[in-house]
């Protein structure tokens, strides 16, 4: 069996459908990305299938070995042995490779973290920094790939979503909320003292907003619109919204957007099950 085909392998065998998505790529962005994911995929077993934690960072400490090898051109893992032609094209280091173990290690000592700044810091190197070298494979243009590729990584807690309700007096209201929740409407009509709000119209929501549908903000809108944002921001440092165009966000305190838009908290938030 060859290195690409061990690879190939350990994707299929994941059942993640990122083995399907892979199959778009051309064959050498393929081969690329699918041992950078066999990579991911053998340092997260290391912790998830070894009882004693002991036992388990000493496997990592031997994958760290053998990223040292990868660069020094005598990698003797095949997954290793995969990624070394794609390590200049594609632009593969050290640092971030070392940065996916040290993530996978941090499962090891703790699950819990008592600032976001901790918790941002577990977030990029559990998924941010895979997104980055996932980034240089598929062969991004535009710098700020990268700080996308970041955020997508940021607790989803911290990310927010710009929604826009009707009352039944045709009022448009907006809602601003995690994005791993869904709206509860009867809430929002509870806090805005109306009887009942449902979903606003899309072709209505963009007129009123001056925003397309993906990148609506809660700020600098068209018009002024009674805003809502759930009571989940207030145990937060920052969050991350929309600034008015799809995949571009602004982190700012969650005092401040209300301060911007003369908003108010409200518990308007279900989360998903």
């Amino acid at each position: 069996m060859s290195p690409d085909e061990y690879c190939q392998n350990k994707a299929a065998q994941s059942g993640s459908s990122f083995y399907y998505a892979f199959l778009f790529l051309s064959p050498e962005r393929r081969k690329a990305i699918t041992a950078l994911y066999a990579f991911c995929r053998e340092v997260d077993d290391v912790v998830d299938n070894t009882t004693e934690t002991s036992v388990a960072r000493m496997k990592l400490t031997w994958w760290r070995t053998q990223v040292e090898q990868l660069f020094s051109g005598s990698a003797e893992h095949p997954v290793m042995q995969a990624l070394a032609p794609h390590v200049v094209p594609f632009q593969i280091t050290s640092d971030r490779l070392h940065a996916v173990i040290e993530g996978m290690e941090m499962d090891l000592d703790q699950t819990r973290y008592a600032s976001w700044d901790d918790l941002q810091k577990y977030c990029w190197h559990a998924a941010g920094v895979v997104g980055e070298l996932s980034a240089s494979i598929f062969g991004y243009t535009q710098p700020a790939t990268l700080v996308y590729a970041e955020k997508l990584g940021l607790a989803p807690q911290r990310v927010f979503k710009t929604l826009l309700a009707s009352t039944e007096k045709a009022e448009l209201l907006v809602a601003i909320l995690p994005v791993h929740a869904q709206l509860n409407l009867k809430a929002l009509a509870v806090s805005a003292g109306v009887k009942k709000t449902e979903m606003a119209d899309p072709q209505l929501a963009q007129r009123s907003t001056g925003y397309l549908l993906g990148g609506i903000s809660a700020l600098a809108q068209k018009k002024a619109l009674r805003t809502f944002l759930d009571s989940s921001a207030q145990t937060l440092d920052s969050l991350y919204i929309s600034a008015g165009r799809r995949g571009l966000e602004v982190e700012l305190a969650a005092d401040d957007l209300l301060l911007l838009t003369h908003g108010q908290y409200a518990d308007i938030a279900t989360l998903c099950e």
